[in-house]
């Protein structure tokens, strides 16, 4: 099981509104579920950070429990209710007949800056995105333009991708042609990226942890020691620049001037142009000079 996307899905459950506690719940437990059994430890000690950091303590008693359930190997949270597909199930309202709520967000009201392009499959928890054109899921299901819609977790079985967003699930279908344009998200027509500050916080973990990994990664034994030092000097560089972003994320009042990093393309010298810490390593970068909103508390 890959902490790296058990650990978002923990500190997410900490801000959730609450009738949305148990269907993630639910999948991180369905992780958990499907990771070898030497793992629950580790998942439940997420639960019990979480829990612990919760001013709520209705939210930290329902967490402690959930974290006794997965060390033991029980279900911490039922699972949602299905609903019957072949049922038509009515289309929400045109965004005119929504009420206007109270939302200090920037990103309901304009278009998001534009950003490097991040196909589905580089997707990663806990980012949100905005819809930029209508369409329409596997079910016939209306996604409108101008949701804002925040990841929890995208699976790939065969050619359907699920996309579990906090407000919804978005199943599309590689074999369908119109979704397959979708999935691609070319030009970041469909899925816009919002580059929130918590959004920005839990990729420059992500990014650190891959950069981690690539110090010890085998394809590189062959390597002489001048290209395996120049390798290491790429990694601390680059981590180097990305922990500084991420300070500077976490400042709420009084950020100075936008750290001035240039170590964004020594991605391709660490991991392949197609991998997916490449993608995120520019899009964080990218995102940085344009992130907007307040630090998470």
């Amino acid at each position: 099981m890959a902490s790296d996307a058990l650990a978002p899905l923990a500190q997410m459950l900490a801000t959730l509104p609450d009738e949305s506690v148990d269907g993630l719940l639910y999948a991180f437990d369905s992780a958990v579920q499907v990771s070898d059994a030497s793992q629950r430890s580790s998942a439940a000690q997420l639960l019990r950070d979480t829990g612990s950091g919760c001013s709520n303590p209705a939210r930290r008693e329902r967490l402690l429990r959930a974290a006794g359930d997965v060390e033991a190997g029980r279900p911490c949270a039922a699972a949602p209710v299905q609903y019957d597909t072949a049922v038509e199930v009515p289309l929400p309202p045109p965004p005119a007949e929504v009420p206007e709520e109270d939302d200090d967000d920037p990103y309901m009201e304009e278009a998001p800056p534009q950003l490097p392009h991040l196909p589905a499959r580089y997707f990663f928890p806990g980012l949100v995105v905005r819809v930029g054109r209508d369409f329409s899921d596997i079910h016939g299901r209306a996604v409108c333009e101008q949701d804002l819609l925040k990841l929890f977790a995208i699976e790939k079985d065969g050619e359907e991708w699920t996309l579990s967003f906090l407000e919804r699930t978005v199943p599309l279908s590689a074999a369908v042609e119109r979704h397959a344009a979708i999935l691609e998200n070319a030009g970041n027509a469909w899925f816009q990226p919002v580059p929130t500050v918590d959004c920005l916080d839990g990729l420059a973990d992500l990014i650190d942890r891959r950069l981690e990994a690539a110090e010890g990664n085998g394809d590189f034994e062959d390597d002489d020691d001048e290209g395996a030092d120049a390798r290491q000097e790429n990694i601390d560089e680059l981590r180097g620049d990305v922990a500084e972003c991420q300070e500077w994320l976490m400042q709420a009042r009084g950020r100075g001037p936008t750290p001035a990093c240039s170590s964004g393309e020594l991605a391709v010298e660490i991991f392949r142009e197609d991998d997916i810490a490449t993608a995120w390593i520019r899009l964080f970068f990218a995102a940085i000079p344009v992130c907007m909103g307040a630090a998470a508390e």
